[in-house]
């Protein structure tokens, strides 16, 4: 009886040692991406603002094209 509960609680710490390793790899991995992600949603907000700006623009041609066509 006892060398079954040992055997069980040698592989459970074999299993938590191997989902350790993979937390851990996982972890890293993550650490790798966050600047290309930090990269990436700063341009995101640099095309978005540059998507505002355009329609602003667009925006204020099409209201001097309707109030010189007024005039």
């Amino acid at each position: 009886m006892r060398s079954h509960h040992v055997g069980t609680q040698n592989r459970s710490l074999e299993e938590a040692a191997a989902d350790a390793q993979i937390l851990g790899r996982l972890a890293q991995r993550l650490d790798e991406l966050e600047p290309k992600n930090v990269d990436l949603y700063d341009r995101l907000d640099e095309q978005g603002e540059e998507i505002v700006h355009r329609r602003r623009g667009i925006v204020g041609a099409l209201t001097h094209k309707i109030g010189v066509a007024g005039d």
